[in-house]
């Protein structure tokens, strides 16, 4: 009676588990193409900002910059307009990284290799927990969760037939698989 049971529960068992990662990678695509567009919006706005503004946003500090550029008061009104504030700690860490020399502008071309999206503008400082949490995150994301379960449930029919039936390792195992084979 336990192995039609074990049969039928592995069965509803591994066909949910493939309908939850069929599910989740079908999310994670449109998520993911979703922020990509996201991203392409945010970049392409501020690079017009950067080459646009420049003609538009002249104040009276002495002098034209050259085109592509933003001082750090236009850039840091810039990312106040698509949504991104900042403390005046944050923002001058945000300038140290995007105008190195301290010449008091960003630069597009140098800005363009570093961005990556608005909710990056600072980079996130991770510590060792952070680092391997990531790093297991990545082993088990969703699409390889199923081996997970699917080694699991094996195990729990092997552990069943070791124990409970007294067969040998290789004669559980081979209940296990087949049971799940078969439902």
């Amino acid at each position: 009676a336990f192995t039609i049971v074990y049969i039928l529960l592995g069965a509803s068992f591994i066909g949910g588990a493939l309908a939850y990662t069929v599910q989740h990678i079908i999310e994670g695509a449109v998520s993911r193409s979703s922020a990509l567009y996201r991203h392409i919006l945010e970049e392409d706005a501020l690079k017009k900002r950067f080459f646009e503004g420049r003609k538009i946003m002249r104040s009276g500090n002495g002098g034209m910059m050259e085109e592509g550029t933003l001082s750090h008061e236009e850039f840091r009104l810039v990312l106040e307009e698509i949504g991104c504030e900042l403390s005046d700690e944050a923002f001058s860490a945000v300038c140290e990284i995007y105008d190195p020399d301290r010449r008091g502008y960003v630069d597009y071309e140098h800005f363009s290799k570093i961005y990556q999206g608005i909710d990056r503008i600072l980079p996130r400082k991770t510590g060792l927990a952070r680092r391997l949490w990531d790093g297991l995150r990545t082993v088990f994301n969703e699409e390889n969760r199923i081996f997970l379960w699917f080694v699991s449930w094996v195990g729990l029919g092997v552990m069943y037939g070791m124990k409970s039936q007294k067969w040998d390792f290789i004669t559980a195992t081979h209940f296990a698989v087949s049971a799940l084979a078969t439902g």
